[in-house]
């Protein structure tokens, strides 16, 4: 059985993973690069728009309108659309590689002296410039780029699907959210990861990425060392699109799959297959302790989510009328 699934269209978009290429060690913005509030303020509520399954929202370049950016949590770097990049004229420092689902490509690396997502906004920072005019067509709108992980790890905030904004706090006033669920994080490249369960007995970590608009997705090295994962669920094959190009995938169910305390039955599930091209991110051969998949929009966006990288932590809240819907469903 084939799965059909139309190019750049029901596509999973994932990370943008820039890996700093040995070709040229200057390709760096120069100096240090400054995260702050634009106004005084103990925090900083953003609001965002719906793009399919993808969130996206307006962001300045050097102080001037540049359009709509993806939020992508999946994403390492932050990168810039190439006409957006020529239009405004920024200075390029370099090259390196930057790589995702479809495999890896070589990408210029230009300098803003601001970057802003209405009232925060990083100042001299490089971004990686490559064209995602694919990327736009697919999702309808005419994006100039992805905001990844050197955005998100500044300062704590919530990103919260129900009233479609994120909010930025000040480390000093910080506070985590009263009665939420707290989860540890892990970074990988700077991305964050929680620890999940499998089918109630495989643990590992996996990337929560809100650049990817399916569920579950997991690298075949796991499935190869948990050859039961899968047992008597029927599989289909079909094609996932990212910034970089496209690869075959095989797609299933999980009988269960556990994240932040809830344990869902039935979870769709994508898996590369091996010879399509390299993993998203390095896989030692011990995963015990390493990413081994990524969790989408599909279930991120049943929840209110606070991050705090700085220090590990993560909280999870669920909108009211979600609970009152689960509430619901467990009561027929």
């Amino acid at each position: 059985m084939t799965r059909e699934i139309l190019l750049f269209l029901c596509l999973t978009f994932s990370a943008a993973t820039c890996l700093p290429s040995t070709e040229n060690k200057n390709a760096q913005a120069d100096g240090p690069f400054a995260f702050s509030f634009k106004k005084p303020g103990e925090k900083a509520v953003i609001p965002f728009q719906r793009a399919g399954d993808h969130l996206v929202a307006p962001v300045r370049i050097n102080n001037q309108e540049a359009g709509w950016f993806l939020l992508d949590t999946g994403a390492y770097c932050n990168l810039i659309d190439t006409a957006v990049a020529k239009r405004f004229n920024l200075p390029e420092l370099g090259q390196w590689s930057i790589a995702g689902i479809g495999g890896a490509n070589k990408a210029m690396v230009c300098k803003v002296d601001s970057l802003s997502l209405g009232e925060v906004e990083l100042q001299n920072h490089s971004l990686s410039e490559y064209d995602i005019s694919p990327l736009s067509k697919s999702l309808g709108v005419d994006l100039a780029g992805i905001l990844g992980a050197f955005f998100w790890c500044q300062l704590p905030f919530t990103l919260d699907y129900h009233t479609s904004t994120i909010t930025f706090y000040s480390r000093e006033s910080f506070q985590p959210p009263t009665g939420a669920r707290a989860e540890e994080l892990k970074l990988g490249g700077g991305r964050p990861a929680v620890k999940c369960r499998l089918n109630g007995k495989h643990e590992a970590w996996f990337l929560l990425d809100s650049g990817a608009s399916g569920h579950v997705s997991i690298e075949p090295l796991f499935v190869k060392q948990h050859p039961d994962l899968f047992e008597g669920k029927s599989q289909s094959t079909g094609l996932v699109g990212g910034i970089v190009g496209i690869e075959k995938h095989s797609f299933t169910k999980l009988a269960s799959f556990e994240i932040f305390g809830v344990a869902r039955p039935d979870v769709e599930v994508s898996v590369r297959q091996e010879d399509e091209g390299p993993a998203l991110w390095e896989t030692p051969p011990d995963l015990s302790n390493w990413m081994v998949g990524l969790v989408g929009e599909g279930i991120l966006g049943d929840h209110r989510l606070t991050f705090d990288y700085m220090n590990l932590k993560m909280w999870i809240e669920k909108p009211p009328e979600q609970k009152a819907k689960e509430s619901s469903n467990h009561q027929h």
